[in-house]
């Protein structure tokens, strides 16, 4: 009778308990850290984003003839439905050279983020032409980057 009751094998309420608890330690870890890169990720995507509009837009604006261009458009819509918002100041046809730029609109990973572009060109031969961009509602603050071309010698800045 008592080798019956040793020979059934299985896990105590006990042991299943401390299992349970280590797992529920684990996660509690776990989760501010995966909360922390994933927030850390998307502030990356978007300054890549920035990057790549300055890239483009202060290419297309070294290439004008009109040296005297000024205005500003938006990004919108995150990764999910990527589109270009409101442009201001500037034409159609020079909205689409700037939507032709992109393969796929570049954005702010979040539908509530937007990235904000002004570009200023003088009409002044010594002056400097800008193409700045600005990450709006990005979580910890916006991020600011501008792009100079001072007579085709170009820098970069970020703000963070």
């Amino acid at each position: 009778m008592f080798k019956f009751l040793k020979s059934k094998k299985g896990f105590t309420l006990v042991e299943l308990m401390i299992v349970v608890v280590i797992m529920a330690i684990l996660v509690a870890v776990a989760v501010p850290i995966f909360s922390a890169v994933t927030k850390n990720a998307r502030a990356k995507t978007c300054i890549g984003n920035q990057r790549e509009i300055i890239s483009s837009v202060g290419n297309w604006l070294m290439l004008q003839s009109k040296s005297d261009i000024k205005g500003s458009f938006v990004t919108e819509g995150g990764q999910d439905a990527p589109a270009f918002g409101t442009f201001t100041d500037l034409s159609t046809d020079q909205q689409k050279e700037i939507k032709a730029l992109f393969k796929t609109t570049p954005v702010c990973p979040d539908a509530a983020n937007k990235i904000v572009v002004e570009i200023a060109a003088a009409t002044d031969a010594n002056a400097k032409a800008t193409v700045s961009t600005k990450c709006v509602a990005v979580e910890g603050g916006a991020v600011n980057t501008e792009h100079v071309i001072p007579n085709g010698n170009n820098t970069t800045t970020t703000n963070g």
